[in-house]
């Protein structure tokens, strides 16, 4: 059986409540690891809000 891998167009990811723990240490560096082992021209920009309490 062969596999073929077809582009993702471009598209935003908004994560809620990112100041937390799970975030930090699971979803931010297996997203950082999935996008380095894509094709190295695929560009990505980074936006972090921060609500004051």
């Amino acid at each position: 059986m062969e596999t073929r891998s077809t582009p993702t167009p471009a598209f935003d990811m908004v994560l809620f409540g990112g100041a937390g723990d799970l975030v930090m240490r699971k979803l931010l560096p297996s997203l950082y690891q999935a996008h380095n082992a894509a094709c190295s021209t695929n560009r990505a920009a980074s936006w972090r809000w921060a609500a004051r309490t």
